[in-house]
């Protein structure tokens, strides 16, 4: 059975939380659009409609949302991050590599932005600069991708030794 509106206190209508997680046959866009038609909308929730805008391949949209929601909450960090992306996704390299490096000049041991800028400084052929990224994230958090890519750096620099054990 679909979750039964809870009316906020100014008007007898269902919170924005109420409506996007209902099980009602609405879809998402319509019922985000119903719940925000009066109310503010809470950060998280515009960082969750952001994902789908951009799974759906809403890029510009996603953009917008993450825009929004910043200016609520300007340190946010994975609402950063994802606003990166989205503009990564849009094709707006230079724009997406000045927001991850906004990111890290908020929180230098930012895993994430760390990762994908050293990725993208990699797809670009800037190795000792993807390296430096990928080794600020691998101290930070070694994760399999992150190892997986410090890997590859390494390898490529000639480092055979280390990038195997790294794998290992």
């Amino acid at each position: 059975a679909p979750l039964r509106a809870i009316p906020n206190a100014e008007a007898d209508r269902p919170s924005i939380w109420t409506l996007l997680v209902s099980a009602a046959p609405l879809p998402l866009d319509r019922r985000f659009r119903e719940a925000a038609a009066g109310e503010s909308v809470p950060v998280n929730v515009r960082l969750y409609y952001s994902l789908h805008l951009m799974k759906t391949g809403r890029v510009s949209d996603a953009i917008h949302q993450a825009d929004l929601g910043l200016r609520e909450d300007p340190l946010n960090m994975l609402l950063r991050i994802n606003r990166a992306t989205y503009l990564a996704g849009a094709g707006r390299d230079d724009d997406a590599v000045q927001a991850y490096r906004e990111v890290l000049d908020l929180n230098p041991s930012m895993v994430l932005a760390q990762f994908n800028l050293a990725g993208w400084h990699a797809s670009i052929g800037e190795w000792d600069v993807a390296r430096r990224l990928c080794e600020a994230a691998y101290t930070v958090a070694p994760l399999p991708r992150v190892t997986g890519l410090l890997a590859g750096l390494l390898h490529r620099g000639g480092e055979t030794s280390r990038a195997a054990e790294l794998l290992l």
